[in-house]
């Protein structure tokens, strides 16, 4: 009999230990985080940097906060980038045995263990453990209200500390307002073209080298022409028609607006998003599309000159209602200027120094296409 106890004991050890996982998430997938003991969700309780990660419940009108795109880390581990802002789940550092805040953080060169997370698989979920320094994702103080505070926390308990990981389904998105049928809509963008605002038109091939990121988002409208919800890329796909993070060489990509025509360049497709769109969302005029401009460009004064980099003071959001129409053209213009600070990007920043050798301003017109397949 004590030999039987002793051998279901040590299987029940062994049951209940914990195992590290290697690969048990999809690279690229959407999903949501749910904490096993109160059945509330990890989202994000703003939209700035550093702004807290909280648990509660999803809803229509914060569901995009609580989901998170998945992105395996280089050395193991993932990274969660929240969908609403593209910034990742990740901790506000902390010394000592006292548990430190779970917040939302841009990636550097600096920061990527900060924001990647070792799976710990348990009997009922996975435990979430921090690459930088060991601890463990946790709800404050083990509590089940809405919106209470996340925390990276020492103490090994586990209440609060086992999270449950949920695909967010990539069906088409369908109308809340009505049952017509959906239409599928590309937004492209037909080129960027650059020109020196401050000496001259002839622009060479260096001041054409353009780098930074273009993102679209789509919103369905509430009656009061509010954000009620946002409406996926077609199957989940990133959202981006132009994203250059390389600004040391950054090809030439762009067109001089002066020399190349631009008549012809209205054809391009350099990149497109399609969405999925309920078609009386469409005829109702419900239906925004936002641009989100941030991009700067290389320039020379000469061939024996160093390159020096320009770029727009800040990211630049252009919006515009959609309708039925088969097709519309846009231009979004933009002016670029050296600046004294960081050029944060999703994924990237650039250190303000790049931009403080800069002594001319460059122009961009940035043309895209909203057309019906």
């Amino acid at each position: 009999m004590k030999k039987y106890f002793s051998t279901r004991l040590a299987l029940l050890i062994v049951l209940l230990s914990p195992v590290v996982i290697t690969a048990q998430l999809t690279n690229g997938d959407f999903v949501t985080i749910k904490n096993s003991s109160s059945g509330k969700y990890i989202k994000a309780k703003g939209i700035a940097v550093d702004s807290p990660i909280v648990h509660g419940q999803l809803n229509n009108a914060n569901t995009f906060f609580g989901q998170w795109k998945v992105m395996a880390a280089a050395g193991g581990g993932y990274m969660f980038l929240t969908r609403i802002n593209g910034l990742y789940l990740g901790i506000k550092p902390v010394t000592g045995a006292g548990n430190g805040f779970i917040v939302q953080r841009r990636l550097t060169a600096e920061n990527r263990d900060e924001l990647t997370w070792i799976l710990v698989r348990t009997p009922v979920g996975y435990q979430l453990k921090n690459k930088k320094n060991n601890r463990l994702l946790s709800v404050q103080g083990s509590l089940t209200e809405e919106n209470s505070n996340l925390v990276h926390t020492l103490n090994p308990g586990t209440t609060g500390k086992i999270w449950v990981f949920t695909p967010v389904t990539s069906s088409p998105a369908t109308s809340t307002t009505g049952t017509g049928r959906s239409v599928l809509f590309d937004v492209m963008l037909n080129y960027i073209a650059v020109s020196e605002a401050t000496r001259n038109r002839i622009d060479n091939g260096d001041c054409r080298r353009v780098f930074g990121q273009i993102k679209t988002e789509l919103w369905e409208l509430d009656d009061n022409n509010q954000k009620k919800r946002k409406i996926a890329a077609y199957e989940n796909k990133p959202e981006y028609v132009f994203n250059q993070l390389n600004y040391l060489s950054a090809p030439t990509e762009g067109l001089s607006y002066y020399q190349d025509n631009r008549t012809d360049a209205a054809k391009n497709e350099m990149e497109k998003v399609t969405y999925n769109i309920p078609e009386d969302l469409l005829n109702n005029r419900k239906v925004m599309l936002v641009i989100k401009t941030y991009v700067g460009s290389r320039h020379k004064d000469g061939d024996l000159s160093s390159y020096d980099a320009v770029k727009m003071k800040q990211e630049k959001q252009s919006t515009y209602i959609l309708d039925n129409r088969a097709s519309r053209t846009e231009t979004i213009q933009a002016i670029s200027d050296r600046y004294y600070n960081d050029m944060t990007l999703t994924g990237s920043t650039i250190n303000r120094s790049v931009f403080q050798q800069g002594d001319d301003t460059h122009k961009f017109w940035i043309a895209f296409t909203c057309q019906k397949q």
